[in-house]
């Protein structure tokens, strides 16, 4: 899972830091790694896939300027 680590106990979202969570039963879930942290930035609007090989591919909206691509290998 992609998400937005400031939006957990707050009424109004910011769009940093860029997370990616884990989850062995889809129940429950551990931080992994964070993709982008930016006080000043924006990421938003993420998508991610697992290929075959096992690597996890995200793509996101970067500072509402550009897509990001970026490839992890968990």
């Amino acid at each position: 899972m992609v998400f937005r680590a400031s939006c957990r106990n707050s009424t109004r979202c910011r769009r940093t830091p860029l997370c990616i969570a884990v989850s062995d039963d889809g129940e429950t879930w551990r931080h992994e790694l964070t993709l982008e942290n930016s006080p000043v930035s924006q990421y938003s609007y993420p998508a991610i896939i697992q290929g075959r090989d096992g690597k996890v591919h995200c793509v996101y909206t970067w500072r509402r300027q550009c897509v990001a691509y970026k490839q992890i290998d968990l």
